[in-house]
């Protein structure tokens, strides 16, 4: 079943660019039709770290969050540039699952809050209208 899926989307690219672009306007739609309390204020982001782990403050927790892609990129690490028997199958698996931690990072460090800062100021501005003496 995935394999004809899979199949499908890479013979009809067409159709699926046209799915991903479709996916993506009924996003923004959406985001638009979102009220105003469903999202909160940026101006003055707080966050609250609960730990479950006595003893440790909160922010050495956060500094453990990120060695988990550490660790598993590391891990993966041997397998993207092996070179023996079973690297054609290892080899573009490790890089896969590398790129896809990384990406991940990324999007969740940089790209996210990016966008979700410009779409925020710009709904700020439609909310308040310029005042001209």
């Amino acid at each position: 079943m995935i394999a004809r899926l899979v199949g499908f989307a890479l013979h009809q690219r067409f159709v699926t660019l046209a799915a991903a672009v479709l996916l993506v306007g009924v996003g923004i739609v959406a985001f638009k039709r979102l009220p105003i309390e469903a999202y909160p204020d940026v101006a003055d982001a707080q966050v609250d770290v609960i730990t479950l782990w006595p003893g440790h403050a909160a922010e050495e927790i956060e500094a453990e969050v990120p060695n988990a892609a550490i660790v598993a990129i590391l891990g993966f690490l041997p397998a993207a540039l092996s070179h023996g028997i079973g690297a054609e199958i290892q080899r573009p698996l490790a890089r896969v699952v590398i790129g896809g931690l990384v990406s991940a990072t990324a999007m969740t460090l940089l790209v996210i809050p990016a966008v979700y800062d410009l779409f925020a100021r710009a709904h700020e501005r439609r909310r308040r209208p310029e005042i001209t003496p």
